[in-house]
């Protein structure tokens, strides 16, 4: 499995067209305008639309299961809520999606005919059995409340072998402070190369490994996001 940096706000825009070409860019709520509808009356809010900034992340994450992962196995995304990932993938003919998050709201996705949805956080997930899922996904997720290699027990117990976890997180090499940041209620962290080599160590002895070369360097920071300009990484492991 490889790490891939963003290099430059280009690559978003690439993917985001790529996207669209297959059907597979963000569309939830305009399929599904009865839910729409309950979503605004219960929450007296708009439905969100999952962000587009996300599309390179999603691309990849799509691509890497579709090498790896049969389309009848079990996909856990955590952070599910107004991601993208699982609504994609219900395109694509996965038929055994389960998104977990701690936000309320997320039961009222509007895809609840194809996804099942779960309140809740991803270090305590009973109800998924030991290896039974065939890839765990988070898009832009580990980084809020990271609490080091104990963020991901839960994870490596879920995967099967040869199972995928796939997730992006938000990175820059240099160091950038977030301390005393709260973002969603939680802690946040931008990644450091320093912090990707050590989160790289500690997973793999969980049973979960990065393939191939780890290259971190970065070009631009087309991400600006909560006072702070970073970019995006993208990691896959194997459950070995």
């Amino acid at each position: 499995m490889t790490v891939r940096i963003l290099q430059d706000g280009s690559e978003i825009e690439a993917a985001r067209d790529r996207l669209r070409a297959r059907g597979l860019t963000a569309r939830r709520w305009r399929d599904h305008p009865a839910r729409a509808v309950r979503y605004a009356l219960r929450t007296r809010h708009r439905p969100p639309i999952p962000d587009e900034r996300k599309s390179w992340d999603v691309e990849l994450t799509i691509d890497a299961l579709r090498d790896s992962v049969a389309p009848d196995e079990l996909v856990l995304d955590i952070g599910a809520y107004n991601s993208a990932i699982l609504p994609a993938l219900a395109r694509l003919g996965y038929k055994n999606l389960l998104g977990i998050d701690l936000d309320p709201r997320i039961v009222d996705a509007p895809t609840g005919d194809q996804i099942r949805h779960l309140v809740g956080d991803f270090d305590q997930m009973p109800t998924v059995p030991d290896g039974g899922c065939g890839a765990v996904t988070a898009i832009s997720t580990i980084e809020h409340g990271w609490r080091g290699p104990e963020s991901l027990v839960e994870v490596a117990r879920v995967l099967r072998r040869g199972g995928l976890f796939v997730a992006s997180t938000d990175y820059w090499p240099e160091k950038i402070s977030t301390a005393n940041v709260r973002a969603f209620g939680l802690s946040w962290v931008i990644f450091s190369a320093d912090e990707v080599r050590q989160l790289i160590d500690e997973s793999a002895a969980l049973g979960l490994a990065v393939r191939g070369p780890v290259e971190l360097a970065a070009g631009e920071r087309p991400i600006h996001w909560n006072g702070r300009d970073y970019t995006f990484i993208h990691l896959a492991f194997e459950r070995v």
